[in-house]
């Protein structure tokens, strides 16, 4: 799969039954609306994947074709175009961790590497990581937590900060987190914030639920390798 979601291999049926189920915030519950005479409209112009879709919003000539639709408007397609861009996990630069050893992000930065996207797709790249792991100066043990923390900022949302949230509390790959229950995880993440203070602002339920459901986008691919 990579770093992140390949929007190629996602029919424009499936990614509908997906939003069908996903939880949602108010903002976004016009995704929800009018939704079979919606994505008829979609297929009609031809999108057979959601990387199709994309393509087509994007694109102001064709958004003005979609708009003479009576059941799309531009309140519409401007939520959704945000929604799929938002499936695309951003890449965070690594001296955002700034809980990891100096050294071991320095050992990075010698192998050009300087976020979480490059760092994933070396750690998926058997002789690229063995190579790393066998960097002087780069011990593995150190560099463990970073590598789970990379696997965890490919969920739709969670950053540099959210990454180490998740990791300290014990949900430390994708695949954890795809397995969790949102109560459990919720509980779990306020009394770690209110013994450590990681963070500040509010998390809530709805947002583990989103959470744990964006992971189950993803295919737990960290497991394997480290």
């Amino acid at each position: 799969m990579g770093y992140c979601i390949d929007l190629s291999r996602i029919g424009i049926g499936e990614y509908k039954n997906k939003l069908k189920s996903r939880t949602l915030i108010p903002s976004q519950m016009i995704l929800k609306e009018n939704m079979e005479q919606r994505f008829a409209c979609f297929e009609k112009a031809g999108v057979k994947t959601v990387a199709d879709l994309l393509a087509l919003l994007k694109r102001p000539e064709t958004v003005r074709e979609l708009l003479k639709q009576e059941c799309l408007d531009e309140e519409y397609l401007a939520i959704l175009k945000r929604q799929i861009n938002g499936t695309q996990a951003k890449p965070r630069k690594l001296d955002d961790f700034k809980w990891i050893p100096a050294e071991v992000l320095k050992g990075l930065q010698r192998h050009g590497i300087r976020n979480t996207k490059q760092l994933y797709a070396v750690v998926m790249n058997g002789r690229e990581r063995r190579k790393l792991f066998e960097e002087p100066g780069l011990d593995k043990n150190e560099l463990l937590p970073l590598l789970k923390q990379t696997d965890l900022t490919r969920i739709q949302w969670v950053n540099s900060t959210f990454a180490r949230v998740l990791y300290e509390a014990g949900y430390d790959t994708v695949g954890k987190v795809q397995k969790a229950d949102a109560k459990t995880l919720y509980k779990r993440v306020v009394e770690l914030n209110k013994a450590e203070n990681l963070y500040s602002g509010k998390i809530g339920l709805k947002d583990m639920a989103i959470c744990i459901e964006a992971a189950g986008e993803l295919e737990p691919e960290m497991e394997q390798e480290v």
